[in-house]
């Protein structure tokens, strides 16, 4: 019974984000008539414009090519603030924009420190955007049983962070390197994960190349932490046994494979083209901690990740996020969507 209403709280998100997108959509039509027009009479030929749009665009993205220069522990500098011990700087001096570690009011401390858990499940947030930010953490602070960790490279999204949070264990100012990946991969090699049983990941999206007024994030948030209640659920229905990743939508880590393909056969080793593995697309993902020491034990972050330049693929993030499909199912789980692991629970 509490499966079918998990069930129906999340088509009744998503119903309500189709209204929004639609609402925005709307809106646009009304500020903008003369485009609203011309879109109208377009809209037979739109599929292959946009069809050509894309073809076109991927044709522009050049993959990045895999390096075998690495960055080791020592190349991280972590420092815990004086005045507040749930704040940590990390400086990667390999990535030109530090963050502030070279303040007067932070400690340094040793290469293998790590932030002690304190309840049983994670959710991990990556800050860019302000206003996203503070979305999330308006449902954050009404999670139970959650340690809530954040990554910035922007000290007054921390600092609103440990004020508002309560569940709030530590806040990581990282460079503006890697996209929310590799802030992620930072956070897992200082955090003592090895008790926690599940974990969520949620990042601040604003695909400007998407005109969805914002929608992919908010079915995102509310999915995952709309409220206590919803959380907790989620919790208990996945497998903590496997190395699984539970999304909104899989794809096939061949989707745009061209582009991230260099970085892909660096790391697996081996060709993928025809593989029927699967990923979380956006990198927002319910998953357990099999999975997540998994990754963490891989120090994934020894990799240089692409310093941010508004890139739509073919990085080194991009790739990662699919080698988190392929981390899954070595590990015996899979990538899967939540409605198809709520249908999973109601068969056994």
């Amino acid at each position: 019974m509490v499966r079918i209403e998990l069930q129906n709280y999340l088509e009744l998100v998503q119903l309500k984000t189709e209204l929004f997108r639609t609402q925005a959509k709307l809106e646009w039509t009304r500020n903008f008539p003369f485009r609203s027009f011309v879109r109208a009479q377009l809209l037979p030929i739109l599929p292959r414009l946009q069809e050509y749009r894309l073809y076109r665009l991927a044709m522009r993205i050049e993959a990045q090519k895999p390096t075998e220069s690495q960055i080791s522990p020592s190349d991280i500098i972590v420092s815990q603030s004086t005045e507040d011990e749930r704040i940590y700087s990390v400086d990667v001096p390999a990535y030109l924009d530090g963050s502030c570690g070279g303040k007067d009011e932070f400690a340094r401390l040793s290469e293998n420190f790590k932030v002690a858990a304190r309840r049983p499940h994670l959710l991990i947030i990556h800050g860019f955007y302000e206003e996203e930010a503070k979305i999330i953490f308006e449902k954050a602070k009404n999670l139970r049983d959650t340690d809530v960790v954040l990554t910035t490279p922007n000290e007054n999204i921390c600092n609103y962070f440990i004020s508002h949070v309560p569940c709030a264990i530590a806040c990581f100012v990282v460079p503006n390197v890697g996209r929310d990946i590799f802030p992620f991969l930072l956070a897992l090699r200082n955090l003592d994960i090895d008790h926690y049983k599940t974990f969520i990941k949620l990042h601040t999206k604003r695909s400007l190349h998407v005109a969805d007024a914002g929608a992919w994030f908010l079915v995102n948030l509310l999915s995952f932490i709309g409220s206590n209640e919803v959380t907790k659920q989620l919790y208990e229905l996945a497998d903590q046994n496997v190395t699984s990743l539970y999304g909104l939508e899989t794809f096939k880590i061949t989707d745009h494979y061209i582009n991230n393909q260099p970085w892909l056969s660096w790391l697996i080793g081996s060709d993928y083209s025809s593989s029927d593995v699967k990923f979380i697309p956006g990198s927002m993902f319910l998953g357990t901690g099999f999975f997540l020491r998994s990754v963490a034990s891989r120090e994934l972050w020894r990799y240089r990740f692409d310093g941010e330049n508004g890139q739509l693929d073919g990085t080194l993030a991009h790739a990662m996020e699919r080698y988190f499909g392929v981390i899954a199912e070595e590990g015996g789980g899979s990538c899967e969507t939540l409605m198809e692991l709520i249908a999973a629970k109601d068969e056994r």
